[in-house]
């Protein structure tokens, strides 16, 4: 059987046709599992799960041993999200010495979606040293593993050791994808570009390897093509919040305010305690001139760390725009205590003092301000907005 999504909906419209015809076959032959195995497959990757399991009930009815079908029970459990089901019908088969690498893979796999990462990571770890060309998205859920323990430096290593010249087996699409998102994590804007490359030059569609380019193209402030890439990553996947906080970030600095209110928004539900994206959120009601609203962005900030400098310098922006100078000194003062170079404290400051009175230029310094480059005394606020994030979706199971 091919690789399987297990939440991949039917994409071709010859799906339908296709599976009337196999059954068709059937009627005239019940007993041939290999066209039972045909329509399971089909049926699978079109998410037909009834029909999926009553070719699997249907030959595990008469030949309940078969190791085949029973690791095909399994992936059909992984499909539909059965992780303890799944869990149990694969160490069954590994028990009993079944040692297709496919097997294994999909236990690490079950292991990740439990958030079993280093359970996850030791079944992987082999496979990637010997099994490498047959289970190819190994090496990709082994560096998802690390990037959701925050093993960043542990991922860039573990990745270019398959990136080496002239490697085989070449890493996938997906171990490209991944590893450009551990650069960006890991600051490394050039490096996450030219991995997000590699990837999309494979698979233009692979997600992780659009976030990344489009963090990448923003970080160099190439807006209409991190908008690009963002939109195609969030088309695909719209339940992943770090796509949703850059695509506000890009949206901020068009500016599309309204866009940029409700990806901020979207991605807040997504993931809460994201900092960096409260902030993107008071930035967009500071320019939007919703200042309560703005005061509420940046107090979640501080509710979620009261540390970070960053928080204080965009509620002292807030404050100072109120007219409550004595308050907004006093943010500053905090702001600039925890992170000197804190650019929403020294843009608070000029709003005391009165030197961004005029509406049009105060929009475009923010924006500009919003977009700049970090320097040696810290992250920009974009920065900030595009720091490390959970990554999301886990591999794909074999079977």
């Amino acid at each position: 059987m091919n690789d399987l999504n297990p939440t991949a909906a039917p994409t071709r419209p010859s799906v339908p046709g296709l599976m009337s015809r196999l059954l068709g076959y059937l009627e005239g032959d019940p007993d041939n599992t290999t066209l039972r195995g045909d329509i399971f497959d089909l049926a699978l990757a079109a998410g037909q799960f009834e029909a999926a399991q009553e070719q699997a009930a249907w030959v595990l009815g008469r030949h309940p041993a078969d190791p085949r079908w029973r690791h095909r029970r399994a992936v059909l459990s992984m499909a539909q999200q059965h992780w303890l089901e799944a869990d149990q019908l694969l160490r069954g088969l590994i028990a009993e010495g079944q040692d297709d690498p496919a097997i294994a893979y999909n236990l690490a796999y079950v292991d990740y979606s439990q958030d079993h990462l280093d359970q996850a990571a030791a079944r992987l770890a082999p496979l990637v040293d010997t099994h490498l060309d047959r289970v190819p998205e190994a090496l990709a859920l082994w560096l998802r593993c690390l990037h959701r323990q925050g093993r960043v430096d542990d991922g860039l290593a573990l990745f270019r050791r398959h990136d080496a010249p002239a490697p085989a087996p070449v890493p996938s699409p997906s171990a490209f994808g991944v590893a450009s998102l551990l650069a960006v994590d890991a600051d490394q804007i050039e490096l996450a570009g030219r991995w997000a490359d590699s990837a999309l030059a494979r698979d233009a569609q692979q997600r992780e390897a659009l976030v990344a380019k489009g963090t990448a193209l923003l970080a160099t402030r190439d807006v209409q093509g991190a908008l690009q890439h963002l939109q195609a990553a969030q088309q695909q996947h719209a339940d992943d919040g770090r796509t949703w906080s850059a695509l506000g970030m890009a949206h901020l600095l068009v500016p599309d305010l309204v866009a940029a209110h409700d990806a901020f928004t979207r991605a807040l539900q997504l993931m809460p305690s994201h900092i960096g994206t409260w902030h993107g959120l008071g930035w967009c009601e500071i320019l939007r001139q919703d200042l309560a609203a703005a005061r509420v962005a940046f107090d979640a900030a501080l509710a979620l760390n009261r540390n970070f400098g960053e928080s204080h310098g965009g509620l002292a922006v807030v404050l100072a725009l109120q007219g409550g100078t004595a308050e907004a000194e006093a943010s500053i003062r905090r702001a600039l205590k925890l992170s000197p170079g804190s650019l929403s404290a020294r843009f608070a400051q000029a709003v005391v003092s009165g030197d961004l009175h005029d509406t049009e230029k105060f929009s475009r310094l923010a924006r500009e301000a919003l977009s700049q480059h970090p320097g040696t005394l810290g992250k920009t606020l974009a920065d900030l907005v595009l720091s490390p994030m959970q990554p999301s979706t886990p591999g794909r199971p074999r079977a």
